[in-house]
């Protein structure tokens, strides 16, 4: 059902030019379509508290004009839900889960690796895809500290703090971003909200945003509320 949505959907983004059409194929979706998600048990919720709904999908990739691009890369790629604006042709997924591969291979992409993503990823890589959408789940590394400290030293401008067991997410971010052009584009997704002070000063995740405003150009902070978003009442976090 879900791999069908996806196919539907991305059939929809890509026949619907006028923006009236496009706004009223997702008001339909959204209403219609889009199924509620049910969890046998807090630690399937956990699992499944990543993914984002096709509509949040479509929207990103009319942001960043998925469309013109010529090359896409999505370094936790799941079951293919963030990509549902992409041309599967100029598109490379990694994941690792064999099952989730299967997935991918079944929505024809051009490109499917399984790299480990919290490693660095091969040199042809590097600075050569023109998007990076990235929406990591909780993983765990299988890098020791010190192996993990070895490559931000070398690769990533010493942000030791994503060395740390709890900052793998962050860690899969920004080796993604390695491979993104110099002028490219990317969406991440983090699952926590962000919370700013009375000066409008970001509370927490602050060294991981320094990090970012100093090697990026980053447009806007957008907090979702996911109890809304994925129809799951008992959701209280936010992304």
């Amino acid at each position: 059902m879900f791999l069908s949505a996806i196919d539907f959907f991305r059939g929809m983004y890509r026949h619907a030019f006028k923006s009236y059409v496009w706004i009223d194929g997702m008001r339909h979706f959204w209403s219609k379509l889009q199924f509620d998600r049910s969890f046998a048990d807090d630690k399937q919720h956990f699992e499944h508290s990543h993914i984002l709904p096709l509509p949040i999908a479509m929207i990103i990739a009319r942001y960043l004009q998925m469309n013109e691009a010529t090359s896409i890369f999505d370094p936790t790629a799941g079951t293919g839900n963030l990509l549902v604006g992409a041309n599967e042709r100029v598109t490379h997924v990694n994941e690792i889960s064999k099952l989730k591969r299967r997935s991918l291979k079944f929505l024809n992409f051009n490109k499917i690796t399984s790299y480990d993503p919290t490693s660095l990823y091969p040199k042809e890589m590097h600075t050569s895809f023109d998007i990076v959408v990235c929406n990591p789940s909780f993983i765990k590394s299988t890098k020791t500290k010190n192996e993990k400290l070895d490559i931000i030293e070398q690769y990533l401008d010493n942000a030791y703090f994503m060395a740390d067991d709890f900052q793998v997410r962050e860690l899969i971010i920004a080796l993604a971003l390695k491979n993104m052009k110099d002028d490219g584009k990317a969406v991440i997704v983090l699952n926590s909200h962000i919370a700013f002070d009375e000066k409008g000063r970001i509370k927490h995740k602050r060294e991981l945003f320094n990090w970012f405003y100093k090697h990026y150009t980053i447009r806007d902070i957008i907090n979702l509320d996911t109890s809304i978003i994925t129809k799951d009442k008992n959701k209280k976090e936010k992304k």
